[in-house]
């Protein structure tokens, strides 16, 4: 299976692919808001593993610092409700909330929201917590419910 991972926290993009390295995927990675939409412009995955918190894009000499954006995520679940596309998406937030046209909302409510505005295949919102392991059995179920 061809799968993005959209995450800029090191430890994190580490963790989901330690997980999840018994399985058959192959993975690309992208650290921005510009870099996934520029990967999704180019291509066309299973599954899209998006964090919601991105910075706008990535650090080039002299292109300036990128912006934090916390709901860099969203410009991502918009480019692709807006294209149509059917990659099934997973979103890995260390946040329990996530921030949509600058209203705060639960992760269950987020993914109301994001399912009832956005033409996406939303399969789950997942909280990823470092400490914990508690992330880990509702991804592996997100994806056996991708592959079907």
């Amino acid at each position: 299976m061809k799968v993005l991972l959209v995450e800029d926290d090191e430890f994190k993009q580490n963790a989901i692919t330690n997980q999840l390295a018994h399985l058959d995927l192959s993975f690309e990675v992208e650290v921005s808001v510009q870099g996934a939409i520029d990967k999704i412009n180019h291509n066309i995955y299973d599954i899209i593993f998006l964090d919601m918190s991105l910075p706008s894009h990535n650090l080039l000499q002299g292109k300036g610092a990128p912006v934090p954006m916390l709901s860099g995520g969203m410009e991502v679940v918009m480019e692709l409700s807006y294209k149509k596309r059917s990659d099934k998406v997973i979103v890995l937030t260390q946040y329990p909330e996530i921030e949509i046209d600058q209203t705060l909302y639960s992760l269950e409510e987020a993914k109301s929201k994001i399912l009832n505005e956005h033409e996406i295949s939303l399969l789950d919102i997942i909280r990823f917590k470092r400490e914990t392991s508690d992330w880990q059995k509702p991804l592996l179920e997100c994806i056996e419910r991708a592959c079907k």
